[in-house]
C-alpha cells in the first residue's frame, strides 16, 4: 500500500512524500512505513500539471536528483494516520444452506 502526504508551499509549488506500507512477511505484530519516494515538484501555472523538478526514490536510486531528505516529524504524523484510517473491520457472515 502506498500513502502521500503532500505540502503546497503556495499555488505553484509542492512536496510531495510518498511512503511504502507493509508488514513482516511471518509477523503480524508489525506495520513498517518506509519513504519510498520524495518530490519536489512544481508548475508555470495553477492550469498546468506538476512538474517533478528533483527527487529521490528508494528503488530506482541512479535516478535520483537529490540524497534522501529528512522526513519532518508532521509529515510522519499525518502517514501514520493515513495509515490508521485505511484500517477497516471486516466482519464474516455466516453462510446457513
Amino acid at each position: 500500500m502506498l500513502v502521500e502526504v503532500i505540502r503546497d508551499r503556495n499555488k505553484l509549488v509542492r512536496q510531495k512524500y510518498r511512503f511504502d506500507v507493509s508488514t513482516e512477511l511471518y509477523s503480524n505484530s508489525k506495520v513498517e512505513i518506509k519513504l519510498d519516494g520524495y518530490f519536489d515538484e512544481s508548475r508555470k501555472t495553477t492550469r498546468h500539471k506538476y512538474q517533478i523538478e528533483r527527487k529521490w526514490t528508494r528503488l530506482t536510486r541512479r535516478d535520483n536528483t537529490i540524497e534522501r531528505p529528512e522526513i519532518p516529524e508532521d509529515v510522519i504524523k499525518e502517514a501514520r494516520q493515513k495509515v490508521i484510517q485505511s484500517i477497516i473491520f471486516v466482519e464474516e457472515k455466516n453462510e446457513t444452506t
